[in-house]
Parts: C-alpha cells; structure tokens; sequence
C-alpha cells in the first residue's frame, strides 16, 4: 500500500471516528434531555434540570483537572409541607464510558456532599455517581430564638443518603435502558457514617459500602472531640500548640520503637505506657523562642489524651486521641474545635427535655469550664441525639442477608475521629454475631501512622474500592489492604494494613535483605483487647430522644438509661461511661 493510500485511510479511519463520536454525543445529549423525574417514596420532586456537558473541566483531588463528558443532573426534593429543599445531583457519564456501576458518595463535617469533588473521580473510573446537600447548611440546621428543624437533622442523620440512592439509581435505569449491575457507597469521615448508617437503616440500598475513619457515635465523638479544649478551660491553662506539639513528639520518639522499627509510625499504641510527665523540664523551641515545658502543661496533655471522664470516680466517658497523635487540631486555639463546638451550641444546648434545666441556659464555654458541667452536656447529647444519629447499631443482619459488604480502614493517628469508637462499634457488632459470621461481610483495618481520611507518616490505602468491588463481584475477600505512602524526600513505604483485632509488627528482616520501608519486612498478628475499664448499670428510666422521622429506632446494644433530670447533679447521677475498651 502507498503512502498517500495509507494517509486517506488512515484520514478516513480518524473522520469516522470522530463522526461516532459526534453521534453518540447528540444521541447521548437527547437522552439527557429526556429523562423524566424519579419517584422517591414520601418525597415530592420539586424540580429537575438535566444538561449534557461535554469535555467540562472538573477538578481532581490531586490538583489536576480533566475534562469529562456527562449527563448533569440536578433534582430538587421536598418533605410534605415542613418546606426542606433537598438536591440531589446525578453525573452519568456517557454509555460508552460507563462500567455498569452506581456509586453514591458521601459529605464531610456538616456537609452531606462534596458534589464536584467526589462526582469528578466516581465517574472517571467509570461510575455513575450521586450526591446530595440534604437539604441544609449548618444555619438553617437551627437558628437564633427558633427550634430545631428536625426533618433536616432527620435527613443529615439518614434519609438523605437513602434518597440519593433511589434518585440516582431511577436515573440510571432510564438513561442506560437498565439497572446498575451493582451499587456502592463511598464516604469518609461524615461519609462514612452516612455508609455505615446506609448499612444499619437501610439495608439493600447498596451491595457494598466504603466507610472510611467513619464519624459513628456522632453523639458522644461530637462532645469528646471538645474535651482537649475543655481541659484546659478546667486546668485555668492554655496550653500553646507549639507545646502540645512538643509533647506528642516525645510521646511518639518513647513509643515508636515498640513495633520494632523507628520510623515515626506508631503501629502498637495499645503497647505505648509513656507518661509525658517525663517530659516535664524539657527545654524545647516554642513560635521562635526557647522555652520549658511545664508540670501544668504535661498534666493537661495527658488528660487530653486519656478521653473524656467523668467527675468523681474519672469514670470514662469516650475515647481519646492514640498515643503518638497531637491534639494541636482539638485544643491549638484558642477557640472549641468548631464541628463540636457547633454541635453543642446549635444542637444539645438549643434542645432541652427539661424547660428547668441549667444546661441550656449555659453558654459553650459555661459547659466547657468544668469537668461536672461537661459530663453533663456530654450525657445529654448521647440521651437525646443517639437514636437519629448515633449510627451505632450492631445489628448488621438485615445487610448481612441482603448480600452487603461492608468494608472500613481507620487510620490510627486520627487527630479527628477517635479510631477506638471505631474498633469500639466493630467488637460490638462481633459479640452480638460472632467472628466467623462477620468475616463473610464486614472488615475494618487499621493504618498505622494516617491521619484523618490521609495524610501522616503512615502509608494510606491505595484503592480500598477496588477491594470492595473484588469482594462484591468476585467474593474475593480482603485479608489485608495495600498501602503507600511517598514523602517529600522521595522515600517510599509500602504496607499491607490489617484487619482487626490484628495489627503490623516488624518481622525483623527475617526475609534476607528485607527493607523496613516494604511491606514484605511487616506481619499481622493479634492486637491487643483490653479488659473493659468501667461498665456501669443506670436508671430503669427511659431517656427523653427525638423521634426518629423514617427508619428503625437503632438498637444500642449498651445504651445507657438516664434520669430526664433537672439540674447537673441529677443528669450526673446516670452512668458515666456504659462501655469502653482499649483496643489499640
């Protein structure tokens, strides 16, 4: 053949191409535009805008952006005649591209959905994906003088995430001729609680869920997630960042070497015994200047450490940060950590069972000021708020007999989400279903070193989801979960992170030439389950709870029975800590 032949076939080759692809386009677009509301039980679609974007830039979460082509779909919903505006928003990337999955995504602090930011990467790996708002900002959760909106808590809470998935998976059926052959779930933080809320309430939404350093227990992690700040205000010292920094790095330089390695990771903090009161006299570099650490600031850290406790017997009441963790991100201002500080300000203290109680009238640093008061608050929240948004069921058996995987990875240097209510909720899920059975559906893992959802010395996750769609798919179920890490030196370090209860110990290079920076040089084997620090029995009386709109009541497996009391004294006289375990 010719050149000049091979040129016009090759030109012609390209011009066909580029016809299909216009064709597919307009035949695309036309869908687009034609697809007709969804129908979502108990809800009325209000509005519905689709349009058909091609090669949009979309940013990606490593900075970059690229160009997509999709199906853009904004749904509005509403709730009877309490006025919420829901929107749901649908990316459906073109048939061509897409792999024959649905994924929702979930939101972040009190945010129910990152939209663009989570939609980019769903359908670039060739989902189509779904988002919401729940119908809120944190303004009109509740405002000044005006009761809590409750059909928005009830849809931060639950039903939004529900609705996402029957608004998107509608959309899906109509715009490809049929369903998604499987569905899942892909969140982190706040997203992953709505997961594993999706996996407690409502059961056959999704064949898998990705619950990432999941914010469960919302009720006790919101008010714990103040008690750093709240001992300080207790102690009359502020301690500066700089220091708590300082303190946490000696804790880390004591306690890293317990895994076998020193590499800045702690992988064993369930072995860590360090007492940073060692620490005291300790000359260190403070904002420029040269200081000292002090009795006063060591004895703050470690109870900011220890976790929230009770007065009078320092019954505990909620997991503190690992060892090794620096509590800077809770307590290094010289403001309450603004999540908690909010939940209390516009939730607990703003809904009160007792119009003659003292907790409401108290202000957020009234509550913070002593460990009496904060006992108090921190009751309260769990006594109100634990049945529509703790997410802490253990009863897994309805997503179990759907067919549900459910998998999670915490990292344990999480300066956010305290990783023991995580491995908290999954004993409890194994003592009500037994070891064996929740292998076959649900594992949590543990990355030593990663901070909130990434980030730390430790090596992240590479592709959870993958692993997730491997177990669904092709019931391959993960034993361990690759992970990476490159810092900015250019040193790279590789782990396969473990299941719990198992944690990594360093195998002492036992293979010859083993690097400690591979995976290979790393073995999973027990981890620690100590006993239960205090389990307390409480009042017969029911505690006052907010009504849960849609769903089943949550069955809390430990809940503590309050008195609806009047004054501190009396909600202090209910259990200050029904369970907790040391599990790392």
């Amino acid at each position: 053949m010719g050149r000049k032949a091979a040129t016009f076939l090759a030109l012609a080759a390209t011009a066909t191409s580029a016809s299909a692809v216009a064709s597919t386009q307009v035949t695309t677009a036309a869908s687009c535009m034609a697809l007709s509301a969804p129908t979502v039980a108990n809800a009325t679609v209000v509005s519905m805008q689709a349009m058909q974007m091609i090669n949009m830039p979309v940013a990606m979460a490593n900075g970059s952006t690229m160009p997509l082509s999709f199906c853009d779909v904004n749904v509005t919903l509403t709730h009877g005649t309490v006025g919420d505006r829901v929107r749901v928003e649908v990316w459906l990337p073109l048939a061509v591209d897409w792999n024959g999955r649905f994924q929702g995504t979930g939101g972040s602090g009190f945010s129910a959905g990152l939209f663009a930011a989570a939609l980019g990467p769903a359908i670039m790996d060739g989902y189509a994906a779904a988002s919401t708002d729940a119908g809120l900002n944190l303004a009109n959760f509740t405002g000044a003088n005006t009761p809590l909106n409750r059909q928005l808590l009830n849809n931060f809470a639950m039903l939004s995430v529900h609705e996402m998935a029957l608004v998107g998976k509608d959309l899906v059926q109509q715009f490809y001729g049929m369903p998604a052959a499987k569905s899942y779930f892909n969140g982190c933080s706040t997203g992953g609680r709505q997961g594993m809320m999706e996996a407690q309430r409502f059961p056959t939404d999704f064949d898998g869920v990705l619950a990432a350093s999941p914010a469960i227990n919302w009720d006790r992690l919101l008010p714990a997630e103040l008690w750093p700040f709240s001992v300080m205000q207790q102690a009359d010292e502020v301690v500066p960042a700089c220091v708590l920094d300082a303190l946490a790095g000696g804790v880390l330089a004591a306690c890293d070497p317990l895994d076998g390695v020193t590499d800045g990771i702690v992988s064993n903090p369930g072995a860590c015994t360090f007492d940073p009161t060692t620490l005291v006299g300790r000359g260190i570099a403070c904002n420029a200047t040269s200081t000292t650490i002090t009795a006063a600031q060591a004895s703050v850290f470690a109870k900011m450490l220890t976790g929230p406790t009770a007065p009078g017997r320092n019954q505990q009441l909620w997991y503190g940060l690992l060892p090794g963790t620096s509590p800077t991100a809770l307590a290094g201002g010289s403001a309450p950590f603004v999540l908690g500080a909010n939940w209390l300000g516009k939730f607990v203290l703003t809904l009160n069972p007792n119009a003659s109680s003292s907790l409401s009238a108290q202000g957020i640093n009234t509550v913070l000021a002593t460990q009496q008061a904060f006992a108090a608050v921190f009751q309260q929240s769990q006594t109100l708020f634990d049945s529509i948004i703790g997410t802490d069921d253990p009863n897994l058996q309805r997503f179990q007999n759907a067919g549900g995987k459910l998998l999670s990875w915490h990292g344990l240097a999480d300066q956010l989400v305290f990783p023991n209510g995580t491995f908290d909720y999954t004993q409890r899920v194994i003592d009500l279903m037994d070891q064996a059975a929740v292998d076959d559906f649900f594992r949590v893992f543990s990355a030593p070193g990663v901070q909130h959802c990434g980030g730390g010395a430790g090596a992240v996750p590479l592709d959870p989801l993958a692993a997730l769609v491997a177990w669904v798919e092709n019931g391959t179920a993960p034993d361990t979960l690759p992970a990476r890490r490159t810092s900015v030196n250019g040193t790279t370090i590789t782990r396969n992170l473990c299941r719990y209860p198992q944690m990594l110990v360093y195998n002492g290079g036992s293979v010859a030439g083993s690097d400690p920076n591979t995976a290979e040089s790393w073995t999973c084997v027990p981890g620690p389950n100590q006993q239960v620090i205090a389990q307390q029995t409480a009042s017969e009386t029911t505690p006052p709870r907010l009504n849960v709109i849609s769903g089943s009541a949550a069955l809390h497996h430990y809940a503590a029975k309050a008195v609806a009391a009047a004054s501190l004294p009396a909600l202090l006289a209910f259990t200050a800590l029904d369970r907790v375990k040391h599990f790392f």
